[in-house]
């Protein structure tokens, strides 16, 4: 039986690109007329790296510290799966 590291993101490379485009655009959104300061621009950007990095090194439960418990991801299909059990179940598939 393969272990739980080598399941997990064994997911469609598809499905973990829906999966970044959720986080992209679940990201705070700034007006056009506000800038943030550099110390928030910062943290969002160390925040995306530590999300890339996980990503590429398989490390789920870090990731999904970064959505609310019920958070709703919306399959390529239309199906959607809401909550954190869900999220990573569709991950270890």
């Amino acid at each position: 039986m393969p272990s739980v590291k080598s399941r997990l993101f064994s997911c469609s490379p598809r499905a973990a690109i829906v999966f970044l485009a959720c986080a992209t655009i679940g990201a705070p959104n700034f007006s056009s007329t506000a800038t943030p300061p550099a110390s928030t621009i910062a943290a969002l950007a160390n925040i995306r790296e530590a999300w890339v990095q996980d990503l590429r090194t398989k490390q789920l439960e870090p990731i999904l510290k970064l959505y609310a418990p019920d958070a709703v991801f919306l399959q390529p299909t239309g199906e959607r799966l809401t909550g954190s059990a869900a999220l990573r179940s569709l991950c270890k598939m």
